[in-house]
């Protein structure tokens, strides 16, 4: 009898294990392929290809003044349409990743270690615009998410160890 409950008992312990291992092996492959399928999204790598220089700051206009991202997003007299389309299919894909993130759906560790150092350099620079959006459409939560993750991130950095 005792030798049974052992056998039962080691059985479970390997099976809960098994489990356990499985479930992170198959949120890392989720997350994987989650990154993979973007960089064959046309319509994505375009947008972050063109509105990068935006959020680096490096954009500028015929007077070589910045070009500022809260102008791009208002887009008066429909000049900036496509740059505005651009900048918000770039923040929306992150938030949506931060969603997922924060949620658990997504593995942390290894999207922290392909992008940490890109979410946190897209917040810095679309932060003071995400304000602004918040301040007119009196809502808090827009692109909650990100700031979140970002702040997270922020905290406790990458190091090497992490590697």
């Amino acid at each position: 009898m005792f030798w049974q409950l052992t056998v039962v008992s080691v059985t479970a312990v390997i099976a809960l294990g098994t489990i356990f291992i499985n479930k992170k092996t198959s949120k890392q492959k989720a997350t994987l392929d989650v990154i993979l399928n973007d960089y064959q999204d046309a319509q994505f790598v375009e947008a972050d290809n063109h509105i990068s220089p935006y959020i680096r700051g490096t954009a500028v206009d015929d007077n070589n003044a910045r070009i500022d991202l809260y102008e791009i997003y208002q887009n008066k007299g429909g000049q900036w349409e496509k740059e505005r389309g651009h900048l918000l299919t770039v923040i929306n894909r992150h938030e949506f990743y931060a969603c997922e993130i924060n949620s658990g759906v997504l593995d942390e560790d290894l999207f922290k270690r392909l992008h940490c150092t890109n979410f946190i350099k897209l917040w810095n620079a679309v932060s003071p615009l995400v304000m602004k959006i918040r301040e007119e459409e009196r809502k808090d939560t827009i692109f909650r998410e990100l700031e979140i993750l970002v702040a997270l991130w922020k905290a406790n950095p990458l190091k090497a160890s992490d590697l």
